[in-house]
């Protein structure tokens, strides 16, 4: 067994049922070792989180697992890392108790009977009222439905703020901005002028929904990621790229 003590976490490369695992923690990584034709081994950390090693054939699997060790500081270093930009799941099971977010805090889900569907904030609860409490597609849609209303008012609201602080005057009536499900976007600008808001924003800390706004506002003036952009945004928002952090920590999907 090799093992790291200097770090804030003790980690080790051992074996269980014959496999090759990290222990980080209280948590097992698994390790995947793949062969093939390939000239340098290479170190990726999938998902699940698995650690996957691309190795040459004919490497013995001690060389290999001494080749990880090497690099075991990295890897707990990503793996940190990701503990702290992904804690909230991308999946839920929508039972009563289930936590979700709403301005970037975590609030319990409280479900129960009722003759029609209803969903309102009631801090430290997200109330849920459905026919079928135990009918999970329904609490889905009906939390999705809620978050989309609530999206579509606050940040309405916020961008049209930001219009009137930056926006030249002459644009305002060429402004669009609609709201719908997106899997892997916060937010997007045409070049038209219509801006296209996450439905699940709300989900976000007030600040990150402020930096989303900006950005894509600032997109009316510079339509790219250059420079001159990014200028004008650190204008506005001059911590963006912490924010931009804080959405980093909300899967969407």
């Amino acid at each position: 067994m090799k093992e790291i003590l200097s770090m804030k976490i003790a980690a080790n490369i051992t074996y269980i049922n014959k496999k090759p695992v990290i222990e980080f923690g209280d948590r097992i990584i698994p390790i995947e070792i793949q062969y093939d034709t390939r000239k340098n081994l290479q170190i990726s950390i999938h998902r699940e989180p698995k650690i996957v090693i691309k190795s040459p054939k004919g490497i013995p699997e001690a060389k290999i697992i001494q080749a990880l060790f090497s690099r075991l500081k990295w890897i707990i270093k990503r793996l940190q890392h990701r503990e702290e930009i992904q804690p909230f799941p991308s999946k839920f099971t929508y039972f009563d108790g289930e936590k979700h977010l709403y301005l970037g805090q975590e609030y319990e889900l409280r479900i129960q009977h009722g003759k029609r569907v209803r969903v309102w904030f009631s801090n430290p609860y997200i109330e849920i009222e459905v026919p079928d409490p135990g009918n999970t597609y329904l609490v889905k849609e009906a939390l999705e439905y809620w978050y989309g209303d609530e999206t579509a008012e606050y940040v309405s609201q916020r961008t049209w703020y930001f219009i009137k602080q930056f926006v030249p005057e002459q644009l305002h009536p060429k402004l669009e901005f609609k709201f719908r499900k997106m899997k892997s976007r916060w937010g997007s600008c045409s070049s038209k002028g219509l801006i296209t808001f996450n439905k699940e924003l709300i989900r976000a800390p007030r600040e990150a929904i402020d930096y989303i706004i900006v950005h894509e506002l600032c997109h009316l003036k510079h339509f790219d990621h250059s420079s001159l952009f990014y200028q004008e945004l650190s204008k506005i928002i001059p911590d963006w790229k912490t924010y931009r952090k804080m959405l980093e920590r909300i899967s969407l999907g």
